[in-house]
């Protein structure tokens, strides 16, 4: 058996003589027809397509293209407390004055004895567990110097 170049003869590489040789070939062999059809029909579809410039630019990840903006290179969480920073910051300076001056200052007095009232009881809370708490440093302290 024979070896004919089936590509070279469907695209036309060939001289005369290998051409008569390849075209006997393939007449009388099953599989090199095929061959020669499937490219063909390769060829059929590639001149089908219409032809397109080439890019004039390609980009590749080393450009500066990709790299990303200085606001991109920030850490997420560092942005986050930026925001939550200037946050606090506007609502310290738009927050408005503790005391309207537009109320009677006698109503301001009750509102002001109000709280206290409802503040007494949780400082004496506060204040009793601070005791326990320094009763508790006092004995852990001295269990760790024995």
């Amino acid at each position: 058996m024979t070896h004919i170049d089936v590509k070279a003869y469907a695209v036309g590489e060939m001289n005369e003589s290998d051409k008569r040789a390849a075209a006997a070939h393939v007449a009388g062999c099953d599989a090199c027809r095929e061959e020669l059809a499937g490219i063909q029909s390769s060829l059929t579809s590639l001149a089908m397509l219409r032809d397109e410039d080439p890019p004039r630019r390609i980009a590749f990840v080393s450009d500066k293209v990709f790299e990303p903006t200085w606001w991109q290179r920030l850490n997420p969480m560092f942005a986050s407390a930026c925001v939550l920073a200037a946050a606090i910051v506007i609502h310290g300076f738009a927050a408005p004055p503790a005391v309207d001056p537009t109320v009677d200052p006698s109503i301001q007095a009750r509102i002001d004895e109000a709280v206290a009232r409802q503040m007494e009881p949780r400082l004496e809370v506060l204040e009793q567990y601070e005791k326990q708490m320094q009763q508790r440093y006092k004995h852990v302290m001295t269990l760790v110097n024995n």
